[in-house]
């Protein structure tokens, strides 16, 4: 595969598409061409040749979410924050979920708890170190990315200074665990409505600007990117027609998340 030339942009970029600004909330019609741009520009390498995803989102019943675990020390530690590493399962996205806890020694920076999980029929499974791996490894070798929408394929790009991301965290005060109440909130108010049941984790792809970090020779390309958002048994919860003054997140999809790398935890 060819390395594609720099993405060339006529006009100034959106402020949300430099890497140290992005938060971005996003109504259904908003998220529907960031999910596109993932099944566009994002695909696998099979030894049928190159494919589509099958899949590009799980759904997590919140019941399986841990309030808390067990940290190295033995220490039962609330969780205050969810990552989650891109993974491949056959033609599917299939991430490796972990949960992050505060470290007070270290005025409360995030760190991941060492349990691993997959999803399985909606629920979080715990799974070993090597099947973890086995579903990371498969997504490095098998993605291939057109980022600068040229019709170019790459291969993962690995580099130190350029390496594309490999998983996105999320801390939970300020947003997961935002998102998940206000549209319980907003469920229970509505007659008949159905619970809210489910945290959907799906991919989507828009362009950013590494340069912001100053990361030299790195220029605006699309990247993955992953949005969360709520649903019942019925659907899927994105029936906000816009943003909110009020800052509910209620029928609003979300990516609040730091991108690892260049923002790894250990």
């Amino acid at each position: 595969m060819t390395k594609a030339a720099k993405l060339d942009l006529a006009q100034a970029l959106p402020e949300n598409t430099l890497l140290n600004r992005r938060a971005k909330l996003y109504t259904k019609a908003a998220l529907e061409p960031a999910l596109q741009a993932f099944k566009d520009r994002f695909k696998l390498h099979t030894a049928e040749g190159v494919v589509a995803f099958n899949s590009t989102s799980v759904r997590i019943d919140l019941s399986s979410l841990p309030d808390k675990l067990i940290d190295t020390q033995k220490d039962e530690k609330p969780v205050r924050g969810i990552h989650i590493s891109f993974g491949v399962s056959g033609k599917d996205f299939h991430p490796v979920v972990q949960f992050m806890f505060a470290n007070d020694e270290k005025k409360g920076d995030l760190e991941l708890f060492t349990q691993l999980y997959q999803v399985n029929n909606n629920k979080l499974i715990l799974i070993d170190q090597p099947t973890a791996d086995g579903f990371t490894s498969a997504y490095g070798n098998m993605i291939c990315i057109d980022r600068t929408a040229t019709g170019i394929l790459d291969v993962m790009d690995r580099n130190a200074v350029s390496a594309d991301p490999r998983a996105e965290w999320f801390p939970y005060p300020d947003n997961v665990n935002k998102l998940i109440a206000d549209n319980i909130e907003q469920q229970q108010s509505g007659e008949g409505a159905p619970a809210v049941k489910y945290l959907v984790v799906s991919c989507i792809s828009e362009v950013l600007d590494y340069g912001a970090m100053a990361l030299h020779g790195v220029g605006p390309e699309y990247r993955h990117l992953l949005a969360l958002y709520t649903a019942t048994d019925i659907g899927d919860l994105l029936g906000a027609a816009s943003i909110p003054s009020s800052g509910s997140y209620a029928g609003l999809a979300m990516d609040f998340g730091h991108l690892c790398p260049p923002r790894c935890k250990k």
